[in-house]
């Protein structure tokens, strides 16, 4: 079967069948050896020559490793750029992006590494490492949750002919990282386990106190490659009850300003939200004026890896006539970004594969569509430093998180950029 594959060029795996390992190349063979090591480990391969063949592994909702071969990094960038360009965010599966590149190459893609451009890369352009790209794949696929059978790590380490100091010192590190594996799996359970009391609560019309700033922390403190499609269960059941209890994070604020009481000589001040909106428009502006502006909505990017924060963003810009794209992920927001224009962009500074300042600064100095579009940092916490070195870096400004109704009509009246309430 696998000398088949390599000498006809017949797939191992049907159109039908998803796979985990997906292999594009224009040479297959002068990526013959690295086919046969991956047939060799992995049940299942998909070899593909065309970009729009990337677009649809891309769509498949199976999690799974994309290695792209070509003669240099660049064009290993373009093609997977390319693809990704092509898919909408909400039709994206899980994926790890592998460049397959020469040896002259190295250097470029460690530094794009470095990044968060990609997720790895393989020497391959020849293969020297044989186990390489099984270690390559294994890795990223338990990132996904996808954790391939392995043997037991106290047999592997009592089986080998290994001093006895060496094997108690590693086997007391293998039950110690078992431990903290448990107790991991345990605060989860835990945080399931009040998730579902809320809920319940709420049902019964009960009074639900939740701590969104610590649940927010607790689930964006998990890492472990391990649990993640629990993490990615838990933080679906905390958006679905926060949807629940929060209408609109800046409406509790406003309500809180008006309950206060004035102070004597005080001039009462109206909610800020309606005369700032005002200002934006003349009042007395054409009907038929107004609906060209109407039909061009403001264009604006939001890039934040949390969930959550990311929800109460877009929940509270949902109130306005704003076409919005979402990015959870450096890797997404830099293929937005170079493809299309915006006339906002809204940027965490920590994001999962790089950092915000890194996409800043490749915009802002780049020859994108979007150089001269304001982007604004997003941040958890000012930091002197960070904010210097963002303003540097071309940030038209920063904010901090959360987001809310007043921040948002500020922002858009200085750019001058319209916003308009849904009716």
């Amino acid at each position: 079967m696998l000398l088949n594959f390599l000498n006809h060029g017949s797939q191992v795996v049907s159109k039908k069948e998803p796979s985990h390992i997906v292999l594009y190349t224009n040479d297959r063979e002068n990526d013959k050896l690295l086919m046969s090591v991956l047939v060799s480990h992995y049940a299942r391969l998909k070899v593909i020559s065309s970009i729009s063949s990337i677009g649809q592994q891309l769509q498949e909702q199976t999690a799974k490793v994309i290695l792209v071969a070509s003669e240099t990094f660049q064009e290993c960038l373009s093609i997977y750029y390319q693809a990704l360009d092509q898919v909408h965010e909400e039709h994206l599966c899980d994926h790890g992006f592998v460049a397959v590149i020469s040896r002259h190459d190295e250097k470029e893609a460690y530094e794009a590494f470095s990044c968060g451009i990609i997720d790895d890369y393989l020497v391959a352009r020849p293969l020297y490492e044989i186990h390489r790209p099984i270690v390559i794949c294994s890795h990223l696929l338990k990132e996904m949750g996808l954790s391939m059978e392995q043997k037991e790590g106290l047999d592997f380490v009592y089986s080998n002919k290994y001093a006895d100091d060496v094997k108690d010192v590693v086997a007391k590190g293998i039950v110690r990282k078992n431990t903290m594996k448990l107790e991991f799996e345990t605060s989860l359970m835990k945080i399931d386990k009040a998730l579902d009391n809320a809920a319940e609560k709420i049902q019964q019309h009960q009074t639900v106190k939740l701590d969104l700033q610590k649940l927010n922390q607790t689930l964006s403190a998990i890492r472990s490659d391990e649990i993640r499609p629990e993490l990615l269960k838990l933080q679906s059941k905390a958006l679905s009850l926060l949807q629940q209890v929060v209408t609109d994070a800046s409406g509790e604020e406003e309500s809180l300003k008006k309950a206060k009481p004035q102070k004597k000589g005080e001039i009462h001040k109206q909610n800020i939200a309606e005369p700032s909106f005002n200002r934006l428009h003349n009042t007395n502006v054409n009907p038929n004026e107004l609906e060209i502006h109407l039909e061009q909505n403001p264009k604006v990017l939001v890039v934040e890896d949390d969930n959550i924060s990311l929800n109460l963003t877009i929940m509270l810009l949902n109130h306005y006539k704003l076409d919005i794209d979402t990015a959870t992920t450096g890797r997404r927001a830099f293929a937005y970004l170079n493809s299309r224009q915006y006339d906002m962009v809204l940027m965490d500074i920590n994001l999962p594969d790089t950092n915000g300042l890194y996409l800043l600064d490749q915009v802002t100095h780049g020859n994108g569509p979007n150089q001269e579009t304001p982007i604004i940092m997003l941040t958890g916490n000012k930091n002197k430093n960070t904010v210097k070195e963002a303003v540097e870096q071309g940030a038209k400004g920063y904010i901090i998180k959360p987001l809310y109704k007043k921040t948002v009509i500020k922002l858009f009246e200085k750019y001058k950029l319209p916003l308009y309430l849904h009716q």
